[in-house]
């Protein structure tokens, strides 16, 4: 009930409560024992009155003299709650009465006994009239209890009067008390929400003191200095990854960059030597073509390497209008004999998006993997066919590279689709970079990219471009 509002109005609420709660029992056992001790006290009052009519009520009755009795029951005029008063006779019949106008009864039972009790909104009770032990009558008295009534009704209203007063007072202090507690506590939350909104682990929460809102700000103060020296060596370490990254990008990029030339050259060496070496010898040659097929290898795992070293440092600086038809033809030719072993059908559409300003080399090393793996991962039972569109969805330039090949189960190799040196078959040659390179080129120039896949069935890939 009071949790999700400030905690100031949950202690005064408490505190109100509380006082509200110790005032109503409070003044109701108050009005209830002084109700219970004043009829107690009537009631003694009312027997010690009667005692003593009863007591100068003797000779009238001993003498027969109503006059005296009258003027013994006048006496009564003093107490201005009696109602009435009867006098009677040892045989219960009236003898006097007050007031005169009164209408009581004519005839007592003789089986009343002494003792008064509530009747109505009355007090009544009888008392013997006794000369020594001999009876010489009753007397009956009726006491309104509307004084009662009254007392208890201004009891009521001090009663509420000092409910409300004493509400009010606890109200103001509860505002004034509760700051000692609350304040501490909003402090901490305000620290707490300052740290969460600005990752400033070097504010401290003030000490108050040696009680529990004192320990919690010392043991909050512990665990900030605490998370912020975990930062900092989060922070150092952090540094030094992206240090040791950045070396290895550069060594990446320096040493693929550096073989480049050696590779092309050993290739044109080994293109001009091949022709004389070649001889009727089988092995020989099968050899020759296995060397040749190395090198190609070779050259395709450093350049594969240049680009993924280019897209993690993100120094593709030969931006221009580049048209999609003339990237893919480029890349046609590169993997010409990929197409025609596997019998590949190529459709392409370009018209809706037919340029776009970019990196070429990038723009390229992007459809040749694209379009490579499409081919190479091929179905086991029906020739590739890919699509290679272009155009906007939502507003965005995009990309589409869709085949019919082997498919890919998400749920399982979803995250290693496009980690570096991971493949997901291998029964086609790979180096496991071509994927990583086009993601990497994609979000560093903050695209990026969306795949659906179904096994046995197909892939399509979606690349969007900033």
């Amino acid at each position: 009930m009071l949790k999700d509002i400030p905690i100031k109005k949950q202690l005064m609420t408490v505190i109100l409560f509380i006082s509200g709660t110790v005032l109503i029992l409070t003044c109701t056992a108050f009005i209830a024992y002084d109700f219970y001790t004043f009829k107690k006290t009537t009631i003694q009052q009312l027997s010690t009155l009667a005692e003593i009519i009863a007591s100068n009520s003797t000779a009238a009755l001993a003498f027969d003299s109503r006059e005296d009795a009258d003027e013994i029951l006048s006496s009564l005029k003093a107490e201005k709650n009696i109602g009435t008063a009867s006098l009677y006779d040892k045989e219960g019949h009236l003898f006097s009465q007050y007031p005169e106008e009164a209408t009581v009864s004519e005839f007592l039972a003789m089986s009343s006994e002494n003792g008064f009790y509530f009747k109505g909104s009355n007090i009544e009770g009888v008392q013997t009239v006794l000369q020594g032990d001999r009876k010489l009558g009753t007397l009956h008295l009726s006491y309104n209890i509307r004084i009662i009534q009254e007392r208890l009704r201004s009891y009521i209203l001090i009663s509420i009067l000092v409910f409300l007063i004493s509400f009010v007072l606890a109200y103001q202090l509860s505002r004034i008390s509760q700051k000692s507690i609350s304040s501490p506590i909003l402090n901490l939350a305000n620290i707490a929400r300052a740290i969460s909104e600005r990752h400033d682990y070097s504010v401290r929460a003030p000490l108050t003191g040696k009680d529990e809102i004192g320990l919690l700000n010392n043991a909050f103060n512990r665990m900030l200095t605490q998370i912020q020296e975990q930062n900092q060596s989060l922070l150092d370490k952090n540094n030094e990854l992206k240090k040791t990254n950045e070396d290895l990008d550069s060594f990446v990029y320096a040493a693929s960059h550096d073989l480049k030339s050696p590779i092309v050259n050993i290739d044109g060496l080994f293109n001009l030597l091949a022709p004389e070496i070649y001889s009727k010898n089988e092995t020989t040659n099968y050899l020759i073509d296995r060397m040749q097929h190395s090198i190609t290898r070779l050259k395709r795992t450093i350049t594969d390497l240049s680009t993924a070293a280019k897209a993690q440092k993100n120094i593709f600086d030969d931006i221009e209008e580049v048209k999609f038809e003339d990237v893919f033809q480029e890349v046609s030719i590169d993997i010409e004999t990929l197409i025609n072993s596997s019998n590949a059908e190529i459709k392409t559409d370009f018209c809706e998006l037919s340029t776009i300003k970019y990196s070429r080399t990038a723009i390229k090393s992007v459809m040749y993997n694209l379009l490579s793996n499409s081919i190479k991962y091929k179905s086991y039972d029906r020739p590739p066919v890919v699509h290679i569109e272009t155009g906007k969805i939502n507003g965005k330039k995009v990309l589409t590279v869709k085949d019919n090949g082997l498919g890919i189960d998400l749920n399982k190799d979803k995250e290693k689709l496009f980690a570096i040196f991971k493949r997901l078959h291998s029964h086609v040659e790979g180096t496991g970079i071509g994927l990583y390179a086009v993601k990497r080129i994609i979000e560093n120039n903050n695209g990026s990219i969306e795949v659906e896949s179904t096994i046995n069935k197909g892939t399509l890939f979606k690349i969007f471009f900033n």
